[in-house]
C-alpha cells in the first residue's frame, strides 16, 4: 500500500476510503506512509476535521476555516519539529523504572494526558494510587531529557475555561520507550502492540 509513485489525489482518496473518521492516529500512519506528502495530508486532515464538526453542528456559528486551519497547521507542524528534532547533547540518561512508567502513562494518552490523567493511568497501570510528588518530579526529568515535551491547551477549548498543561512524547521518548519494552515487563504490557 505504499507505493511512493501515488500521486497526492489517490493517496488522498486512498486516505478516506480507509478511514470512515477523522482522526489523529491516522494522519499519523498515513504521514508514516507517505512521508513526501506529510504537510498535504495535515492540511487535508484539518479539513476533513472542520468539515466533520461542521456537519455535526451545522445550525452553529459559521467557521473561519483557513484560518482555523492555518493556525492548527502550524500548531501540527511545531509538534512534528519538536517531535523530530534530535535529543539534546547529553541530555539523554538513564531511565528509573517508575520515569519509564510515566513515560508508558503519557504515550498512552496520545497528547491529551494533563498532569492528573497522566496520575490516573500510572495508578491503573501499578494498580495503586501514584504519588503526586514522584509523578511531577519524573514529569520534569522526562522533560529535562527531551523524552517529553509539554504544551498548553487554549482555555476557550476547556470546559471549564482554564488552560491546562498536557504532554506528548518526543521521538527520543519514543526510542527510550521501545528500549523499555524490552526490559519492562509492566511497561511492556502497557503498551501492548508498540511497535
Amino acid at each position: 500500500m505504499t507505493n511512493k509513485k501515488m500521486s497526492l489525489e489517490n493517496v488522498l482518496d486512498a486516505f478516506m476510503t480507509e478511514e470512515p473518521t477523522p482522526r489523529y492516529e491516522a494522519l499519523r500512519r498515513w504521514q508514516d506512509r507517505y512521508p513526501e506528502y506529510r504537510r498535504d495530508l495535515a492540511e487535508f486532515y484539518m479539513t476533513w476535521v472542520v468539515q466533520s464538526i461542521q456537519a455535526e453542528y451545522p445550525d452553529q456559528a459559521v467557521i473561519d476555516e483557513n484560518k482555523l486551519a492555518a493556525r492548527t497547521l502550524s500548531y501540527v507542524m511545531d509538534i512534528a519539529k519538536r517531535r523530530d528534532a534530535p535529543a539534546q547533547k547529553g541530555a539523554v540518561g538513564t531511565m528509573t523504572p517508575f520515569d519509564e512508567l510515566i513515560l508508558a502513562a503519557v504515550y498512552l494518552l496520545r497528547g491529551q494526558g494533563d498532569d492528573m490523567a497522566i496520575i490516573d493511568k500510572l495508578s491503573a497501570m501499578q494498580g495503586e494510587e501514584a504519588s503526586l510528588g514522584a509523578v511531577f518530579e519524573s514529569l520534569s526529568r522526562l522533560q529535562h531529557n527531551t523524552y517529553i515535551s509539554p504544551w498548553n491547551s487554549d482555555p476557550k477549548t476547556e470546559p471549564d475555561g482554564v488552560s491546562k498543561r498536557y504532554f506528548t512524547v518526543m521521538l527520543a521518548g519514543e526510542r527510550a520507550l521501545a528500549d523499555a519494552r524490552v526490559t519492562s515487563r509492566v511497561v511492556a504490557d502497557a503498551l501492548g502492540e508498540f511497535a
